[in-house]
């Protein structure tokens, strides 16, 4: 159980680094803090498809793990 969260915490704490410093273009960083500008909604969107897709690992390895126990 432990090995799971390390596991989840590395897997969103890498996804943060890469959608913050590496995919992250200068327009995104000027329009996050107004208010329904599209490079800040882009932004977060880029979060959000990340996260599904970590979420959508997780539920793939737990499937592939429960099923051997």
């Amino acid at each position: 159980m432990l090995e799971y969260f390390v596991m989840m915490l590395l897997l969103f704490q890498f996804k943060h680094y890469y959608i913050d410093f590496v995919d992250q273009t200068m327009d995104e960083v000027n329009g996050k803090g107004i208010y329904g500008d599209w490079f800040g909604l882009r932004h977060s969107l880029k979060h959000a498809v990340a996260t599904l897709i970590c979420v959508l690992i997780d539920r793939k390895s737990t499937r592939l793990n429960s099923s051997h126990t």
